[in-house]
Parts: structure tokens; C-alpha cells; sequence
């Protein structure tokens, strides 16, 4: 038998115009593909295929509606094009400030910097520009800049004495685009992005950043310079703007309709924007003012443990001047290592009452939160309530006709004074919410605070002797509020542990007592 040799079987090239690929698919499929795709998968897909870019930036500008800005020049830059995208900047409506605010760095420097008044710092030599990370002018062509002088010149010779703060004359380009976004609502200054956005940043190259620009040691910048001379100076890198100057600027752009502002942290250099009574103002403060009385929503962040700070000034004049048309108001409180005890927090008093004989009052507030966020810590057991030497009861009775929405986190309050008990200021608050008439959620969570196992009482007893005052909820002159007189409460009141036996929800009285009464009806 004779085998025939074929030779090497040699395979066909497919046609090219058959040839299966993602990229050939119809933009209708590959909409419908790329809504099964998490965000982030998005992102990177959108880098691997020039044909790819156009589809997932159109899916992504439905999605994401969040804009990051930190003060590096590439991320300015960005910004600046993703408003003028006819596409991208079409569903923004938020701006977040990325920043690292140096606070051990700038106590060090220093010393009582939150506390002391700041005219006593103007006169360091270094005060102009250490610890503020914004760059002395948007960073565009030097004959751009010397365009903008020449028509400021022409200006102010036709009688246009007009005009922003030096912030936003140093920063047109960025405000200008940012005037561009239709949907913009909402500003924002965080330390770190928490969610998907355009332009977002590590906070490793955010602090990279600040730390930089902290420790450079150069010579004052010289006033009157044209902005040629400007950006020559900020190459040599001298800064001069704050994290504060940036979010005021912005904040008081008049192109621009901010209703929603939010400060996640305490920033420094706040001075000039602080409202201490209507004789005592701050010179920019005249600046924000007006756009405050637009303001439906706001979230402010505060560090426990600190009195009479400037960043308490700074929130009583926002809250004061906001409170007419303010519908969402949220007070959130960051933990204090070195608070070991049952400190009682008077700031809340501070920024809500503006004084004894004309309580706080906002006729349209539907949502309130008093919240304490959660403490970074390798101890097992839950952290101890905040207890705020503040009037819940008062403030609740006052708002019965407008709150739907109530949030108190680890929270509890001793009334506004210091010789109170704990339990009737509890359940004088759980009644007063009981009464507001359109309250549709309410949650109230107060951890279960019990004796630290490395404490040597045997008994358990809450004790202020005890160095870490195990088990005491607030210490005042009527009382030690310990967890044996919170656990008696409960109980009567039915509330039971939550699923992590970490503590309780006195929401669910509140929502019982409710449902009774609507049954009753």
C-alpha cells in the first residue's frame, strides 16, 4: 500500500471583514455590554481601543458626575478640558477639592495655631505661603497671561473697578470652565475621592504634593506684579492660595449656583471668612455671604475634643446665614485619640445658637444629622457615645413641623447643661421626635459602651477614677451616666441589641411609638 504525502496542511486567512471583534460591534450592543461593566472596567477599557474611547465616554459621562480637582498643574489642566468637553462636563454636578490638610506639621510649627487669633502669624515670614498647596496662578502660557493683564488694564482704565477676589482673577481660566458645566450643584473639599469620578487623584499624590510645597523655602512673593512676573515667581515655587481660598473662590464665583457645599475636614487660614457677630466680620467674609442664603444643603466635619476654634467660628457663620433656606443639615464629628474620657462636646451650642434669647430656628429643614464617625482602632470594643452638652429636646420641638429625616450616630445628648442626667435628657429627646409630625425616618445609634478588658476593675462599675473611664457615658456634676442606667433604659423602652450586639437603634421606640399613635388615629 502506497501513502500519498499531502504535505503541511496550510490554513486558510480568514476574510478580514468576517473577522469577530468587540470593535466592530454597533455602538447600540456595545452600549447595552458596557452597562453590565463596573465603572472602573470602563475606564480601562476605554484606553485600549481608539475605537473603544468614544463609546465608554459617552457611557461614562452618564455615570459618573463627580469632578476632582487637586492643586497639581496636570490635574488643574484636566479639569479645565473636561468642562470644555462637549460630552464629559455634560453630566457634572459636583466639584471636589482634593487636599491633605498638614495639621501635626502646622502645630509643630506653630504651636497653638487653632486656638491663637491669626494676626499673630501674619508676621511670620514664612506664614504667606507654607501649608497653602495652590499654585500663585492657573498655570497657562505666558502670553496668555499677558493677554488677561492687558484687558484688565483696559478695564480699569474704562472705569470697570468691578471684580472677583485676586483668587479668581489668578484662577479665570478654571472658573470660567467650571461656569460651563449646566448640571454644577455641588461643592465639596475631602482628603480622599469616595467614589467614581473625572480627574481623580490618589491621596498619596495629593499629599505627595502638600508636603512638597510645605517645606519649600523661598522669598515672599512681591506684591503689584503683572501676571508674567506671577508666574514666573510661582515657578520658583512660591505658594500663595490656601485650601480655603480655593473653596471660597469657587464657592462665591457668581456664574456659578452652588446649593450644596460640604467640608469633610478642618482647614486652616479661615480667618478672613469667619462671622463673629455682625461688629466683628472678616474681610472676605462679605464675599460668600450672599451666595450662603442659596444654600440648601449642608455637611459640615469637625475633629471631637477641640473649643472655640476658628473652624467653629467658620461653621456658625455658615449655618447662621444659610439656616432660611437650608432643607439637610449634617454635623459629623472625627474621633480624637487623645480623648480618653467622657468628654462632654459644647461646639454644637456653639454653631447652632446664635444666642440665649433667639434660639436656632430653620423653617425649611426636612433632614438632620448629628453623627460621630466611626474611630480607627484595634480594640474590639465599640466607641464610646459623643455626648453633646446641647438642647436636642428643644431643637427637635422646634423643627416638629418640617423634619422627615433623622440621623443620630453614637450619639447622645445632656440637654445644653453640665449638671443634667443622661436618661431623662434621652428620653426627653426620644419624646420630642415622637411629636414631629412628618418624620418618615429616624435612626438613633448608641453603641454599647462596656469596661475595656485591659482595665483592672474587677466589678465593672463605671468609675471616673478608672484612667480609660470605662463604661461612663458622660460625666457632669449631676451624675455619672453609666452603661447599667443606659441598659435599664433600653429595656424599658423595648429596644433590643442590634445583630453585632454592639449596641441599639432607639429609632425603633420612636417608630413603635408612632406606628400607635397613625392606629390609634
Amino acid at each position: 500500500m502506497v501513502f500519498r504525502h499531502t504535505g503541511k496542511r496550510v490554513e486558510q486567512s480568514p476574510d478580514p471583514d468576517l473577522e469577530a471583534s468587540i470593535t466592530g460591534l454597533p455602538h447600540e450592543l456595545l452600549f447595552d455590554i458596557l452597562d453590565y461593566l463596573p465603572t472602573p472596567d470602563v475606564l480601562r477599557l476605554r484606553q485600549s481601543h481608539s475605537n473603544l474611547t468614544p463609546v465608554c465616554a459617552t457611557v461614562l459621562s452618564k455615570r459618573l458626575h463627580c469632578l476632582y480637582i487637586n492643586p497639581t498643574i496636570y490635574s488643574l489642566r484636566a479639569a479645565v478640558y473636561i468642562c470644555n468637553h462637549a460630552t464629559l462636563g455634560r453630566e457634572i454636578n459636583e466639584v471636589v477639592l482634593l487636599g491633605k490638610v498638614l495639621w501635626r506639621d502646622i502645630e509643630k510649627a506653630w504651636g497653638s495655631y487653632r486656638l491663637v487669633a491669626e494676626r499673630h502669624f501674619a508676621q511670620i515670614p514664612e506664614y504667606q505661603r507654607r501649608f497653602r498647596p495652590w499654585p500663585l496662578v492657573f498655570p497657562v502660557s505666558t502670553a496668555e497671561l499677558v493677554k488677561r493683564d492687558h484687558m484688565r488694564g483696559l478695564a480699569a482704565a474704562g472705569g470697570d473697578s468691578s471684580g472677583g477676589s485676586l483668587f479668581e482673577d489668578d484662577f479665570e481660566p478654571l472658573l470660567t470652565a467650571l461656569a460651563k458645566l449646566p448640571k454644577l450643584k455641588k461643592l465639596s473639599f475631602a482628603e480622599q475621592a469616595s467614589e467614581s469620578g473625572w480627574n481623580a487623584t490618589s491621596e498619596t499624590v495629593v499629599t505627595a504634593h502638600v508636603r512638597k510645597v510645605a517645606n519649600v523655602q523661598t522669598s515672599p512673593s512681591t506684591p503689584g506684579l503683572t501676571s508674567k512676573e506671577r508666574l514666573s515667581d510661582s515657578k520658583q515655587a512660591t505658594v500663595r492660595w490656601s485650601d480655603a481660598d480655593a473653596l471660597f473662590g469657587i464657592f462665591a464665583h457668581p456664574q456659578l449656583s452652588i446649593s450644596e457645599l460640604v467640608l469633610t475636614t478642618e482647614m486652616p487660614f479661615v480667618a478672613q471668612y469667619l462671622w463673629y457677630s455682625s461688629h466683628l466680620i472678616g474681610q472676605s467674609f462679605y464675599k460668600i455671604q450672599p451666595k450662603l442664603s442659596g444654600l440648601t444643603s449642608l455637611e459640615l466635619h469637625l475633629d471631637h475634643g477641640w473649643k472655640c476654634t476658628k473652624w467653629h467660628v467658620l461653621c456658625r457663620g455658615l449655618v447662621q446665614h444659610s439656616r432660611r433656606q437650608l432643607q439637610r443639615l449634617r454635623l459629623a464629628y472625627r474621633p480624637n485619640a487623645a480623648v480618653k474620657g467622657a468628654l462632654n462636646e459644647k461646639s454644637v451650642n456653639d454653631i447652632l445658637e446664635n444666642r440665649p434669647s433667639k434660639p436656632c430656628l430653620m423653617p425649611e429643614l426636612k433632614s438632620f444629622e448629628l453623627v460621630s464617625l466611626p474611630e480607627i482602632t484595634v480594640s474590639k470594643r465599640p466607641a464610646r457615645p459623643i455626648c453633646h452638652a446641647y438642647d436636642l429636646e428643644s431643637f427637635f420641638a422646634r423643627h416638629q413641623d418640617t423634619l422627615e429625616r433623622v440621623v443620630l450616630g453614637n450619639t447622645i445628648s445632656s440637654n445644653g447643661s453640665l449638671t443634667s442626667s443622661l436618661i431623662p435628657a434621652i428620653q426627653g429627646t426620644l419624646d420630642a421626635l415622637v411629636q414631629c409630625k412628618k418624620l418618615q425616618q429616624v435612626t438613633w445609634l448608641v453603641n454599647r459602651f462596656k469596661h475595656e478588658p485591659r482595665c483592672k476593675r474587677k466589678g465593672g462599675e463605671p468609675t471616673a477614677g478608672c484612667r480609660l473611664e470605662c463604661g461612663v457615658y458622660n460625666n457632669t456634676s449631676g451624675g455619672l451616666g453609666g452603661l447599667a442606667d443606659v441598659e435599664d433604659l433600653v429595656e424599658g423602652l423595648g429596644v433590643h441589641l442590634n445583630e453585632e450586639r454592639k449596641g441599639w437603634d432607639l429609632g425603633d421606640y420612636v417608630r413603635k411609638q408612632k406606628e400607635q399613635v397613625e392606629g390609634g388615629a
